[in-house]
């Protein structure tokens, strides 16, 4: 790790791109409709959740063509659409340009997403490469910290202002040209049959458990201001909540990215099964008391549980497919943005069920985490074969 903090500082400042998307417009989703004239659930959650539909195409691209091209081109194609999907909203009023401008947005983000972990063994081996997983991990969940803070204050009545922030992704594209060096270490050496052999058969399974599990994260990432609003309180509490609460799981995934090193080594297969399962309790807690309060500590548990358990299905990919990790990266990731791209539609459906009630729909998404930290806990009790 000696020596090349600049190449981890420059790695780390990619996760703007990655997580500005919804961290600068969940807070906003009350403003933004009352200003489009907009109240459907359904559409307003499209705002956060369309871009994670769009990067499929351009993350699994990015997969592939990141074995044969610059890593750094592909992040500046990236990072031009991104800032073009970000910042043009501001100039129109109507939602049909305004999603199609956060379309081109996800098409953009999906360019860098899957280049971070991909990066990490050009640079870093072994140990340090574990440890350099959980530190870039931590920098998308760092950085939604001032941003969620920032667009809550400069959008509580307009969110115009606040879509300038975007723009800061200027700041990453200047460091990651400038101070990432070319690769340091070489792809490992591989059979040739292997170069020609599709990812590991576990990188599917990770991906759909990836994908149920983001369904039921990004219930509370994408709706904690309508479930705010739910509850009666004024709009401009609202948008302070709910930017409050995106600082807080931005806070707890932070934290628990960063600790994933020491933590992995420390209780290596209990890591998935810990992690998962404080997630599910913040959702089951939050039907048994919805409460502004207890939105907020499901936000901080969910931060944790994404902040440690995502790094542990890549790495778990990453360490079963080694002689494809940019596609292997680049399908896990896909799994990751459909569940957050089909979240809303489960929001509906666990609505229907419910009656509409915004805790039932938090118990929903709390059992589909609790399925998956069942899932681990039986991995972790099943004895290793000799």
């Amino acid at each position: 790790m000696k020596g090349k903090i600049h190449i981890l500082i420059a790695m780390f400042s990619m996760q703007f791109i990655l997580s500005a998307s919804g961290a600068i417009a969940s807070p906003l989703l009350p403003v933004i409709g009352a200003g489009l004239k907009v109240s459907d659930p359904l559409i307003l959650g499209l705002i956060i959740t369309l871009p994670t539909l769009t990067l499929i195409p351009t993350n699994l691209l990015s997969g592939v063509l990141a074995a044969k091209m610059s890593k750094k081109t592909l992040f500046l194609i990236g990072a031009v659409l991104f800032i073009i999907g970000g910042v043009g909203p501001i100039f129109t009023s109507s939602i049909v340009t305004f999603l199609i401008l956060r379309a081109v947005m996800g098409l953009g983000i999906g360019f860098v997403f899957p280049l971070g972990f991909a990066m990490l063994p050009d640079y870093f081996e072994g140990d340090a490469q574990q440890t350099a997983s959980g530190i870039f991990n931590s920098g998308g969940l760092l950085v939604a910290v001032p941003l969620a803070i920032s667009a809550g204050v400069m959008g509580s009545s307009d969110w115009h202002p606040a879509f300038w922030l975007y723009a800061l992704a200027i700041i990453p594209v200047v460091m990651v040209l400038f101070m990432i060096p070319k690769p340091i270490y070489k792809a490992e050496a591989v059979e040739e049959s292997e170069k020609a052999a599709p990812p590991h058969v576990t990188t599917y399974i990770i991906a759909v458990i990836g994908l149920i599990f983001f369904i039921g994260t990004t219930v509370a990432t994408v709706n904690n201001s309508l479930f705010l609003a739910d509850l009666g309180l004024p709009t401009d509490q609202v948008t302070g909540l709910s930017g409050l609460a995106t600082a807080l799981f931005a806070v707890g995934g932070f934290v628990a990215s960063l600790l994933y090193g020491p933590l992995v080594f420390r209780l290596d297969k209990w890591m998935g099964p810990i992690f998962f399962s404080l997630g599910a309790v913040g959702f089951i807690l939050t039907f048994i008391f919805p409460s502004p309060v207890m939105l907020l500590v499901c936000m901080l548990l969910s931060g944790i549980s994404v902040g440690s358990t995502g790094p542990v299905m890549v790495m778990g990919a990453m360490a079963k497919s080694y002689w494809s990790v940019p596609l292997t990266t680049a399908i896990v990731l896909t799994g990751f943005n459909l569940g957050q791209f089909l979240s809303p539609f489960a929001v509906n459906l666990f609505s229907v069920i419910g009656g509409g009630s915004w805790p039932f729909v938090f118990l929903c998404a709390g059992i589909l985490i609790a399925a998956i930290a069942v899932y681990y806990i039986v991995i972790a009790v099943k004895p290793e074969r000799a």
